[in-house]
């Protein structure tokens, strides 16, 4: 639980420093409903 915290976290500190935001935001916004509701609860 903890790691999965902390490798999160760094990926949008990553994504932040990478000022990648819209890029992840539009390769989500392509996605059907369903892959998203089937993908992201991981």
């Amino acid at each position: 639980m903890i790691l999965s915290v902390v490798v999160l976290g760094g990926l949008a500190v990553l994504i932040t420093g990478l000022q990648a935001w819209p890029a992840v935001g539009g390769c989500l916004a392509d996605q059907s409903l369903l892959t998203l509701a089937v993908g992201l609860p991981w």
